[in-house]
């Protein structure tokens, strides 16, 4: 009996010590550390993992707290997110910043994007570690809102966003700018029109010149081409309707020096500027005021 009792004592005992050695944690401390172990490498994607774990482990009480062995894990976890929404919430506002005084914004209602942006720079500024989460939702839906609508606008525009230069989407590419021209109405105008504008060069030591014939009689012109900012002007299309052209590439004509070349009648109709732009079918266009009067340009192709 003494023997089975002994026997019995011994088993307790070593079951005891077998618990013991294999852990026995609460059931909470292990959840919590399976929590912090399933947020793995730390991206934006990993705000839900790793505000699961931080909710696990504050509703521990402080001597738990103390038996989760991988809460170093979710203290580097918070501040790598903490870094990463610093930096996602700068790029926004730099993009914002670069964006809101430009054509589009001027078109569209600014006040959300604002206050979104405002309440980012205060928080960026004073650390704000805990607000950046909400912060960095709150204006990529407003910018995302933003972009969806200059997307939309570029999609009405008869030209082509040519994606050369953010700055400037609309330009015509330098490559894709023509040299010598030879170029006609897409409808046919007025008297009043060119209904032939011609460029070339006749001599190495001249510039090109280009020619706006009106009743059959042309003058000498020079011109020259700019970068301007994003603006939108109404033009006749191929079908006679008045559509919206967003353009970034204008061209100034001045008359040659020779006196009968500045006499010419439509020379100040002939010097306003022009605007070159690619159409939907990426055709390389000339676009000029209408000399009736009339408030579109006519496209030249």
């Amino acid at each position: 009996m003494e023997c089975k009792s002994a026997r019995y004592l011994a088993a307790t005992v070593g079951l005891g010590i077998t618990l013991a050695l294999s852990g026995c944690v609460d059931p909470a401390v292990s959840d919590t550390m399976k929590a912090i172990d399933a947020i793995g490498e730390v991206t934006l994607e990993s705000a839900e993992a790793i505000e699961d774990a931080n909710e696990k482990y504050e509703a521990l009480d402080s001597e738990k707290k103390e038996q989760v062995e991988n809460y170093g894990t979710l203290e580097s976890a918070n501040d790598d997110l903490s870094k990463l929404l610093y930096s996602e919430i700068s790029e926004a506002l730099e993009k914002f910043d670069s964006e809101k005084t430009g054509y589009f914004a001027s078109r569209y209602d600014l006040a959300e994007l604002n206050a979104v942006a405002e309440d980012a720079r205060k928080a960026l500024e004073s650390s704000d570690e805990e607000a950046y989460a909400d912060i960095h939702e709150a204006i990529k839906d407003e910018l995302s809102e933003f972009e969806k609508f200059v997307k939309d606008e570029r999609r009405k525009s008869y030209s082509v966003d040519m994606g050369e230069d953010p700055a400037f989407p609309f330009a015509v590419p330098s490559f894709a700018l023509p040299t010598e021209w030879s170029l006609k109405p897409a409808v046919m105008q007025t008297s009043s029109h060119p209904n032939w504008v011609l460029c070339e060069k006749e001599a190495v030591d001249l510039p090109p010149y280009v020619n706006f014939f009106i009743n059959g009689s042309s003058r000498d012109y020079t011109y020259e081409v700019a970068s301007v900012p994003t603006k939108a002007i109404s033009v006749q299309n191929e079908d006679g309707e008045i559509v919206e052209a967003l353009v970034n590439t204008e061209v100034r004509f001045t008359a040659a020096f020779e006196q009968w070349a500045n006499n010419d009648p439509n020379k100040e109709l002939n010097e306003r500027p022009g605007y070159f732009f690619v159409d939907r079918d990426f055709n390389c266009c000339l676009a000029l005021q209408n000399y009736d009067g009339e408030d579109y340009y006519v496209i030249y192709r």
